[in-house]
C-alpha cells in the first residue's frame, strides 16, 4: 500500500517515480538537491523497510477505505493523513544511519517547519522523542525549535533540557548548549536565569552562555 500513488520498492537514484512519492512530503521544506544529500548518508533499502514498518503501525483502515474510494480504488492506501505521514517519514530518516549532519538538518529545518504548520503534533512526537532510548531522537526534541526565535516554546525547551541535563552523551550535552544559546539571542535573560538555576553539564553550560 501507498499513501499516494504507485508501489513501494527499493529506490535507486534513477528510480524517479517512487522517489517523487517520498519527496512530495517535503516539497515545501526541502529542495531535491538537499534530499539527494540526505539520501547519500543512508541506505535507501533500509529507509524504505523502516518507513514501511512505521506506516504499517500507523495504518488507519477507515481513512484508507475512503481514500481508496476517492481514487476510484486504483491504489491501496495506509489511510495516514499528511501531517502524520510527513512526520513519520522524518522520524524514520532521523533514526536511519544517524549522524549529526543529517539529524541537525532534519530536526530544525524539516521537523521544525512541519511542527510550525501543524503545532498540534508537537507534543505527540517530541514527548516521545525526548523519552526515547535513541539519543538522536532526544537531540531532535531539544533542537527542533532552533529557528523559532521569539516563537520558541520556552517552557517546552526548558522541560526537555531538564529531562536530559544529566545525560553523559556528548551529542545531548552539545544539543542542550546549542538550543539554549540560540534561544538566548531572543531571550537572553530567560536563558541566563535558567542556566544559573539548573545543574547543567559543564559543556552545556559553556555553550549556552557563550554569547551572554
Amino acid at each position: 500500500p501507498r499513501w499516494g500513488f504507485g508501489r513501494l520498492k527499493p529506490l535507486c537514484y534513477k528510480d524517479v517515480a517512487p522517489l517523487g512519492l517520498v519527496c512530495n512530503l517535503f516539497i515545501s521544506e526541502l529542495t531535491l538537491l538537499h534530499f539527494w544529500c540526505i539520501l547519500d548518508f543512508i541506505s535507501i533499502t533500509m529507509l524504505i523497510e523502516t518507513l514501511e514498518a512505521r506506516l504499517e503501525e500507523a495504518r488507519d483502515d477507515d481513512n484508507a477505505y475512503h481514500m481508496a474510494r476517492y481514487m476510484r480504488n486504483l491504489f491501496p492506501f495506509y489511510g495516514i493523513k499528511t501531517p502524520k505521514r510527513a512526520l513519520e517519514l522524518v522520524e524514520s530518516l532521523i533514526i536511519t544511519n544517524s549522524w549529526w549532519d543529517s539529524v541537525d538538518y532534519l530536526a530544525p529545518r524539516i521537523a521544525g517547519k512541519l511542527f510550525s504548520r501543524f503545532p498540534e503534533q508537537i507534543e505527540r512526537y517530541t514527548s516521545r522523542w525526548i523519552e526515547s532510548d535513541n539519543f538522536w531522537l532526544q537531540r531532535s526534541a531539544i533542537i527542533f525549535q532552533l529557528a523559532y526565535k521569539t516563537k520558541t516554546d520556552s517552557a517546552l525547551l526548558f522541560a526537555y533540557v531538564e529531562r536530559r541535563k544529566d545525560s553523559k552523551e556528548f551529542f545531548i550535552q552539545k544539543a542542550i548548549g546549542w538550543a539554549l544559546r540560540q534561544y538566548a539571542r531572543s531571550a537572553p535573560q530567560a536563558v541566563r536565569d535558567f542556566v544559573n538555576h539548573t545543574d547543567l553539564a559543564p559543556l552545556s553550560r559553556r555553550e549556552a552562555l557563550k554569547h551572554l
